[in-house]
C-alpha cells in the first residue's frame, strides 16, 4: 500500500517508490502521494494526448473546407444548384 511504511517512510502512490528513491514527492488528499517521475510520466502522456486532439481537429477543419469546395464546385452551374446552396457559392 502507498503512503507511509512502518519504517515511516512516504510512497508513491502510483510507483510505489519510497522518498529516498526520488527527487521530489508530493502529497495530496487522504494519504496520496505523487512522485517527481510520475508526474513527468503524467505528463507526457497529456501532452501526447493534447498534440493527438489538436491534428485531428486540424484534420477535421481540412475536411469541413474541402466538402465546402467541392459542394461549390458540384453546384458551380446555376441551373443545377440548390436556391440555399446559390448566395453561399456567389460569395466566395
Amino acid at each position: 500500500m502507498a503512503g507511509r511504511t512502518p519504517q515511516d517512510k512516504i510512497r508513491c502512490s502510483f510507483c510505489n517508490k519510497t522518498q529516498d528513491m526520488v527527487r521530489k514527492m508530493i502529497s495530496g488528499q487522504d494519504g496520496a502521494y505523487i512522485c517527481d517521475e510520475c508526474i513527468s510520466l503524467c505528463t507526457e502522456i497529456l501532452e501526447e494526448e493534447l498534440e493527438d486532439d489538436e491534428e485531428e481537429a486540424e484534420i477535421s477543419q481540412c475536411l469541413i473546407e474541402l466538402t465546402w469546395m467541392a459542394w461549390i464546385l458540384v453546384f458551380a452551374n446555376e441551373d443545377k444548384r440548390p436556391r440555399h446552396i446559390g448566395n453561399l457559392a456567389d460569395n466566395l
